[in-house]
């Protein structure tokens, strides 16, 4: 059985790197129509296939290629019963001026004299 996969770059790599959310061709080809997978119900698939934890969408930092899971975090809405950081997480509202900054950017804990839970 043939064991090799060709990239459209004309790179030969193991079969078994397919889809396995790594570029080991170089140009993603052996990344490309891999989103057949699915995903378990805690995670979040990127638009390669690969799938990240729910709770590093909209965290500020880019997991998927590309930074899609950073992507639309202004426009998310929140729960009433919590609080949206400036980059678009929600946390617990409760987890606001409780004096640890649990935003990446620390705004649950400002204008706390003013916050009225």
């Amino acid at each position: 059985p043939d064991t090799s996969f060709k990239c459209d770059n004309g790179r030969c790599i193991s079969a078994t790197w397919v889809c396995d959310t790594e570029n080991d061709c170089g140009d993603n080809s052996d990344e490309m129509n891999c989103s057949q997978r699915s995903c378990s119900p805690d995670e979040y698939q990127c638009p390669n296939g690969e799938c990240i934890r729910k709770r590093w969408v909209c965290d500020g930092e880019p997991d998927c290629e590309g930074g899609a899971d950073e992507k639309d975090c202004a426009n998310s809405k929140c729960k009433e019963s919590q609080f949206r950081c400036m980059g678009g997480v929600c946390i617990p509202r409760d987890l606001v001026c409780d004096g640890f900054p649990d935003c990446k950017q620390k705004d649950d804990e400002d204008n706390c004299g003013k916050f009225s839970k």
